[in-house]
């Protein structure tokens, strides 16, 4: 998936933002990135299909059913944070027909990710995905400021050439997340769903199992997000 051009700026662009994060121990792994987002991505000669599993499961699988155009997708993606909403943003643009699958389509609310670095804002820009700073009143950073001992010591990006929006952010993480999937659910292909993901599911539509190719994912649905209303309906 990275070898597409859209792909890398994602992979760039959540490396930057990780490495920004608040929470650093995450930045220690260099794909940890690549937990967050599970996807099933298909071959042009496949299609994949929404069925009902065993206990009512729902099911998003690849088979070679071709005469039904509902419930195809080109890839699912597990995940509506960060990177699985900036992903399907990405492929949405692309032409794909995405569905992401989120456990929780309510505003995250924890102390995370409020630090977005100058190269991690350049590459919203080069994703389209730049307006996803406004409106949650997010504030530039240009470097940063150091105090011990009675001393000050003051560190600037170097932004010489830039434009002037290109800055850090300093923000509240879920506002930015909610932003980020409005974006994504802005593309047309691209469908959001409440559901929280069981297992992954083989080729045949079976439970994967370890040398398999992973062809879809079975989930437990719940509550459902109301587009109009912006809220979760039990």
């Amino acid at each position: 998936l990275t070898r597409g051009r859209r792909a890398t700026a994602v992979d760039s662009f959540v490396r930057s933002f990780i490495h920004s994060s608040a929470n650093l121990e995450r930045a220690n792994e260099d794909v940890r990135w690549r937990s967050m987002v599970s996807l099933s991505f298909r071959r042009r000669s496949k299609t994949t299909t929404m069925t009902r599993g065993e206990g009512g499961d729902a099911r998003a699988r690849v088979d070679d059913a071709e005469e039904d155009e509902t419930g195809r997708w080109d890839a699912v993606i597990v995940g509506a944070g960060v990177a699985g909403a900036s992903l399907a943003h990405a492929l949405g643009r692309e032409g794909r027909k995405v569905l992401v699958l989120e456990r929780d389509m309510k505003q995250p609310d924890r102390i995370v990710g409020e630090l977005l670095q100058p190269g991690g804002y350049l590459k919203l820009k080069e994703l389209g995905l730049e307006s996803c700073v406004e409106g949650i009143d997010a504030q530039k950073v240009y470097g940063y400021t150091m105090f011990k001992d009675g001393e000050v010591a003051t560190m600037t990006y170097p932004l010489e050439g830039r434009s002037d929006d290109v800055a850090g952010r300093s923000f509240h993480n879920g506002r930015f997340v909610q932003k980020l999937r409005e974006a994504a659910r802005a593309v047309e292909g691209v469908e959001l769903r409440q559901g929280t993901v069981k297992k992954l599911l083989n080729a045949r539509g079976d439970e994967w199992s370890e040398g398999e190719v992973v062809a879809g994912v079975s989930y437990a649905t719940g509550d459902t997000w109301d587009e109009k209303t912006q809220t979760v309906i039990s």
